[in-house]
């Protein structure tokens, strides 16, 4: 379940940082 965990955690870091690439790719809808 620790494994599930990181995973999760692997998976959100991961989202988030798609998530600022494309807000920094695309100031027009900050």
């Amino acid at each position: 379940m620790i494994l599930g965990a990181l995973y999760v955690s692997e998976l959100t870091q991961l989202g988030v940082a798609r998530s600022m690439e494309l807000l920094g790719s695309q100031p027009e809808l900050v």
